[in-house]
């Protein structure tokens, strides 16, 4: 087939009539999809434009060939290649230009669409002469919208070849390209089409400088120089607005907004800002109007600031049943704001009850709230009821994910439906409470929570966070669902039941074992039960099997090391005290004053008296008060030096009045007596 064939015109050297068929066709396929007959259309367009300037007898060359080879290269048999070249380029420079010069084109996407797809399949050399001019172009003339640059990107992959880029171009180009692309500054183009061309890009240059120095004290020539340019960009008469709303100049303010509003009348930022300088002025009944459209047109956030104006301007018109409704939602999203209660209370005092004829429909922000809320709650009774998802903190650490949490207005209101699920659910493991205090930042804030939340329960929170659980639940996984429940209430009461009604500790752990009998923390809680009875051979045969159902249960190991300790059976004490002292991670008793004194005196009466002087020095910088310490290290330094000194009885601990070298001048003056004696 011929290119006329396939661009479906006769042969022809008018240049529109080419491109006008081109961009016809080019219209049904889709460049992702259709590869190959874009490339088979973009070759035939390529072939008759290059035979445009070709004579009569390549012409009829041309038509004679009845198969044609779609490559760039195959065009060099019919005209001059550098000609072809410069035709391509001058063609694509004129267009670029045409467009860019032209505000209707400019800001169209499709007029960029046709130009990109013009050049996408010419031969690569060509086509990257034609990026350069583009990337230099676009650097110096660059008031274009967003949308045509993430065309750019998507043609040419410019994000995709970053490296490749700063290779090719001068830094600064690229960085420009790829800002533009990834992160353009927040000004449209939506309202420019009736600017003059002559105007335009001292206008956009204006636009954008005020833009990016709004903090400037030059900014304000800027915006009016840019104004009395072209009054009717709503870009602008925002950034004028906003200039004289932060200058307290309310009158300044509400112009420019109202103007933006006259353009737009369903703008957010100008609804809410015009709102809230109406609010400051006093005109709380058309402050409604605009707060009211304002809040109904919110979908994904919520302006905590505009909510705030409304339930004022409900309250100053007399509207007491909606100002108390979103005072009281206020109250929830903004607990540190206690202004807000006070408007509460005084409404309450001017109504008593609500009449069902005052009940409204619920507004869309409150909605927003609601379906947010019911969202979060359904996903914590989902991984709470099932037990294996409850005792996977992977599961809470995805919860976090939700967008929800994202979201700063409502991150207050978040916290408090967290704070009440955890502090009103039993059986929670304790690393769930550590997450969502280390995501809300909860133990840098308990005085502020306790301030905040007077109707939460606080303490269970930070029992839980203060308090190490010593029971766990991640081993519980064979127990069946029905009974869990029970057993998990049943050993509960047993552990606690230790410390305030011991006399029931034993029938609650003969309950919880009928359920379940491989629980090594039930073991362990007879262990303790036992121990504080003084019964230790029935203790040490719980912490015995305990340590058999989990080899790494150190609450256990400790447990025997030190019953085998005060027992005096030193040896069989180190065997468990050893294991627990190498290891790295921090568990609180191997830090205790009891684990430290017990191993140093297993190794004192074991005679390895360099390790007993480490832990008794170590027990000293915990607690120097103890009388003993001292005593020890002095016999073990004399020891150690070689001088002939006995082991000191462990009853020393108990007497406060012992005294070694008292006794050692005793011994000392006996002997001497003795010796005398003999002599005599």
């Amino acid at each position: 087939m011929s290119c006329w064939t396939i661009l479906e015109i006769n042969p022809t050297k008018d240049l529109k009539e080419i491109k006008k068929a081109y961009s016809r066709l080019i219209e049904c396929y889709n460049i992702e999809k259709d590869t190959n007959e874009y490339t088979i259309l973009t070759n035939a367009y390529v072939k008759a434009m290059s035979l445009v300037n070709t004579s009569v007898k390549d012409m009829s060359k041309c038509l004679s060939n009845n198969s044609m080879d779609y490559t760039y290269e195959n065009i060099k048999s019919y005209c001059d290649d550098s000609l072809d070249n410069k035709n391509y380029i001058s063609d694509f420079n004129y267009r670029l230009n045409y467009i860019y010069t032209n505000p209707t084109l400019r800001f169209s996407i499709d007029s960029w669409v046709e130009l990109l797809k013009s050049y996408m399949f010419i031969n690569k050399d060509l086509l990257s002469i034609l990026e350069k001019d583009l990337i230099n172009y676009i650097f110096i003339h660059r008031y274009i919208p967003h949308e045509i640059f993430l065309l750019f990107d998507k043609y040419l992959k410019f994000n995709q070849r970053e490296s490749e880029l700063y290779e090719k171009y001068p830094k600064n180009m690229v960085d420009f390209l790829l800002q533009e692309i990834n992160h353009p500054l927040n000004l449209s183009y939506n309202y420019l089409s009736t600017i003059s061309k002559d105007k335009i890009e001292e206008y956009l240059e204006l636009r954008e400088k005020a833009f990016i120095y709004s903090s400037d004290k030059n900014v304000i020539e800027y915006l009016s120089k840019a104004y009395s340019i072209y009054a009717y960009d709503l870009d602008l008469l925002r950034l004028l607005g906003t200039y004289y709303l932060n200058k307290n100049d309310t009158i300044s303010a509400l112009t420019y907004f109202r103007e933006a509003l006259e353009i737009n009348s369903s703008d957010m930022y100008c609804l809410a800002s015009f709102g809230h300088l109406l609010v400051k002025t006093k005109q709380y009944a058309k402050a409604i109007l605009y707060l009211e459209k304002y809040t109904s047109k919110l979908k994904n956030h919520l302006n905590i600031n505009a909510l705030t104006d409304l339930a004022l301007s409900y309250y100053y018109s007399y509207e007491y049943f909606k100002a108390l409704d979103l005072f009281q939602l206020l109250s929830k999203l903004t607990p540190q704001n206690t202004t807000l209660n006070k408007y509460i209370n005084a409404i309450k005092e001017k109504i008593e009850n609500v009449p069902n004829d005052k009940i409204t429909p619920s507004p869309m922000y409150k909605r927003f709230i609601t379906s947010k809320e019911t969202i979060l709650i359904n996903k914590l009774n989902e991984i709470y009821t099932k037990f294996q998802l409850r005792i996977d903190i992977d599961n809470w650490k995805n919860l976090l994910s939700y967008q929800i949490f994202s979201l700063e207005e409502l991150s207050f209101y978040i916290e408090q439906i967290i704070i009440e699920y955890l502090t009103t659910h039993k059986f929670i493991p304790n690393e769930v409470f550590i997450l969502f205090s280390n995501h809300f930042k909860w133990l840098d804030r308990k005085k502020e929570l306790f301030h905040m939340y007077t109707n939460l329960d606080i303490n269970i929170l930070f029992k839980n966070l203060y308090e190490l659980n010593p029971l766990s639940y991640s081993h519980l996984k064979d127990i069946d669902d029905e009974t869990l429940n029970h057993y998990l209430e049943l050993r509960s009461l047993a552990f606690y039941s230790l410390d305030n009604n011991i006399n029931e500790t034993l029938n609650y752990l003969s309950e919880a074992y009928k359920i379940y009998s491989n629980d090594y923390e039930l073991f362990r809680i007879y262990g303790d039960y036992y121990l504080s009875l003084d019964k230790y051979d029935k203790a040490e045969k719980y912490f015995t099997k305990s340590l058999s159902l989990n080899d790494l249960d150190y609450y256990s190991m400790y447990r025997l090391g030190i019953i085998f300790s005060q027992r005096q059976e030193y040896s069989k004490a180190l065997i468990y005290l050893e294991k627990l002292s190498l290891i790295k991670k921090d568990i609180y008793f191997i830090h205790s004053e009891e684990f430290l004194m017990e191993i140093a005196l297993c190794y004192y009466y074991t005679n390895n008296l360099i390790l007993a002087k480490k832990y008794f020095k170590k027990l000293r910088l915990i607690n120097n008060s103890l009388h003993f310490i001292d005593i020890y290290l002095k016999n073990i330094n004399y020891r150690l030096n070689g001088v002939n000194k006995k082991a000191i009885p462990i009853s020393v601990i108990s007497n406060p009045n012992y005294n070694d070298e008292h006794i050692f001048l005793k011994l000392f003056k006996n002997s001497k007596r003795k010796i005398s004696l003999l002599f005599t």
